[in-house]
This record gives structure tokens, sequence and C-alpha cells, in this order.
């Protein structure tokens, strides 16, 4: 009887095992992919002013949406 319960739990094993090694090579590519492009999107002084002026929007915006919620 012991031995089917451990024939029976092996898939599950290596389905986790699968699984957390698929996170992990996204998680790793997902980091060096905006890691690189965080470094080109710094060096643009443009891209700051942008940065700057969107959060601006964004914040003034649910401020807004805040204001006139009904509770």
């Amino acid at each position: 009887m012991k031995k089917e319960a451990l024939s029976q739990s092996l898939p599950f094993v290596i389905l986790g095992l699968t699984y957390v090694f698929l996170g992990l090579i996204w998680y790793v590519l997902l980091s060096l992919f905006v890691s690189f492009f965080s470094q080109k999107f710094i060096s643009n002084p443009k891209a700051g002013n942008f940065l700057n002026k969107f959060s601006g929007v964004a914040f003034v915006l649910m401020g807004i949406k805040v204001a006139f919620s009904k509770k």
C-alpha cells in the first residue's frame, strides 16, 4: 500500500519542480530585460521629464477620484 502512495505522489513532485524551474527562468529573463531597458530609459533626460509629468497627472486624477467618491 505504501508503494502505491509513493508512486502516486511522484507526478505532483515533478509538476511542482517543473513549475519552480519555469518560474525561475521567467523571472531571471524578466529581470535582465528590465535591467537593460531601465538603463536606456534612465540615461535619456526626456524620459525623466515624462515620468514626472505622468506621475503628477496620475496623482491628480487619483485625488479627484477620492474627492468625488461617495463614501
